[in-house]
Protein backbone atom coordinates (compact mmCIF):
# COMPACT_ATOMS: atom_id res chain seq x y z
CA UNK A 1 0.00 0.00 0.00
CA UNK A 2 3.06 2.40 1.05
CA UNK A 3 4.30 2.02 -2.82
CA UNK A 4 1.26 2.54 -4.36
CA UNK A 5 0.35 5.45 -2.49
CA UNK A 6 4.12 6.99 -2.84
CA UNK A 7 3.51 6.48 -6.84
CA UNK A 8 -0.05 8.23 -6.52
CA UNK A 9 1.46 11.02 -4.89
CA UNK A 10 4.42 11.68 -6.90
CA UNK A 11 2.02 11.39 -10.07
CA UNK A 12 -0.04 14.31 -8.45
CA UNK A 13 3.10 16.37 -7.74
CA UNK A 14 4.33 15.66 -10.94
CA UNK A 15 1.02 17.05 -12.51
CA UNK A 16 1.06 19.66 -10.59
CA UNK A 17 4.56 20.91 -11.57
CA UNK A 18 4.28 19.72 -15.47
CA UNK A 19 0.80 22.34 -15.31
CA UNK A 20 3.41 25.26 -13.45
CA UNK A 21 5.27 24.90 -16.03
CA UNK A 22 3.78 24.92 -19.24
CA UNK A 23 1.84 27.85 -17.98
CA UNK A 24 5.57 29.84 -17.27
CA UNK A 25 6.88 29.15 -20.38
CA UNK A 26 4.19 29.83 -22.41
CA UNK A 27 3.78 33.02 -20.23
CA UNK A 28 0.26 32.29 -19.33
CA UNK A 29 0.97 31.51 -15.63
CA UNK A 30 -1.68 33.63 -12.91
CA UNK A 31 -0.68 34.11 -9.72
CA UNK A 32 -0.12 30.58 -8.02
CA UNK A 33 -2.31 31.59 -5.20
CA UNK A 34 -5.26 32.10 -7.62
CA UNK A 35 -4.45 28.43 -8.62
CA UNK A 36 -4.16 27.23 -5.61
CA UNK A 37 -7.55 29.28 -4.44
CA UNK A 38 -9.18 27.39 -7.72
CA UNK A 39 -8.24 24.22 -6.85
CA UNK A 40 -6.07 23.66 -10.03
CA UNK A 41 -3.27 22.81 -7.97
CA UNK A 42 -2.97 19.39 -5.90
CA UNK A 43 -3.60 20.51 -2.65
CA UNK A 44 -3.28 17.68 -0.61
CA UNK A 45 -0.02 16.86 -2.01
CA UNK A 46 1.41 19.97 -2.41
CA UNK A 47 2.08 22.05 0.82
CA UNK A 48 3.65 24.74 -1.07
CA UNK A 49 4.32 25.81 -4.52
CA UNK A 50 6.70 28.29 -6.10
CA UNK A 51 8.50 29.94 -8.98
CA UNK A 52 12.05 31.76 -9.00
CA UNK A 53 13.67 33.28 -11.24
CA UNK A 54 17.19 32.53 -12.35
CA UNK A 55 19.18 34.01 -9.73
CA UNK A 56 16.99 32.26 -7.24
CA UNK A 57 14.66 34.83 -6.01
CA UNK A 58 11.12 33.43 -5.60
CA UNK A 59 9.10 35.56 -8.02
CA UNK A 60 5.58 33.61 -6.99
CA UNK A 61 4.44 31.27 -4.10
CA UNK A 62 1.05 29.46 -2.92
CA UNK A 63 2.45 30.80 0.61
CA UNK A 64 5.08 33.65 2.31
CA UNK A 65 5.99 30.90 5.13
CA UNK A 66 9.34 30.14 2.83
CA UNK A 67 12.53 31.28 2.18
CA UNK A 68 12.92 34.38 -0.14
CA UNK A 69 15.64 32.71 -2.49
CA UNK A 70 16.82 29.31 -3.24
CA UNK A 71 20.15 29.92 -4.69
CA UNK A 72 22.30 28.21 -2.39
CA UNK A 73 20.11 25.16 -2.60
CA UNK A 74 21.86 21.91 -4.28
CA UNK A 75 18.72 21.10 -6.29
CA UNK A 76 18.71 24.85 -7.67
CA UNK A 77 22.02 24.97 -8.24
CA UNK A 78 21.93 21.44 -10.17
CA UNK A 79 18.64 22.75 -12.05
CA UNK A 80 20.51 25.77 -13.15
CA UNK A 81 24.17 23.77 -14.44
CA UNK A 82 22.28 21.35 -16.47
CA UNK A 83 19.80 21.91 -18.89
CA UNK A 84 19.01 18.27 -18.94
CA UNK A 85 17.88 17.70 -15.98
CA UNK A 86 13.95 17.80 -15.60
CA UNK A 87 12.79 17.26 -12.52
CA UNK A 88 14.33 16.29 -8.74
CA UNK A 89 13.11 15.03 -5.69
CA UNK A 90 14.78 16.13 -2.46
CA UNK A 91 15.66 14.64 0.52
CA UNK A 92 13.18 14.64 3.02
CA UNK A 93 13.82 17.96 5.20
CA UNK A 94 11.85 19.79 8.26
CA UNK A 95 10.47 22.99 7.11
CA UNK A 96 10.86 25.77 10.06
CA UNK A 97 8.75 27.86 8.36
CA UNK A 98 6.07 26.16 7.40
CA UNK A 99 5.80 23.08 9.75
CA UNK A 100 6.45 19.99 9.66
CA UNK A 101 8.68 17.65 7.18
CA UNK A 102 8.66 18.58 3.32
CA UNK A 103 9.97 16.05 0.02
CA UNK A 104 10.86 19.31 -2.25
CA UNK A 105 10.20 18.30 -5.79
CA UNK A 106 11.73 20.85 -8.47
CA UNK A 107 11.10 21.06 -12.40
CA UNK A 108 13.11 22.98 -14.14
CA UNK A 109 11.45 25.71 -15.96
CA UNK A 110 12.97 27.50 -19.06
CA UNK A 111 12.44 30.82 -21.18
CA UNK A 112 11.46 30.79 -24.75
CA UNK A 113 14.75 30.60 -26.00
CA UNK A 114 15.86 27.87 -23.68
CA UNK A 115 17.55 29.85 -20.91
CA UNK A 116 17.19 28.52 -17.45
Amino acid sequence: KLALRTGETFDRVNQTTLLVKYLAETHRLPPLESLRNGGVLANDVTRLVLVTDAQGFVTDSTSDEMALNLADEDDFKAHKRRADLDVTVGATAPNPLAGGHVIPVMRRVDAADGAF
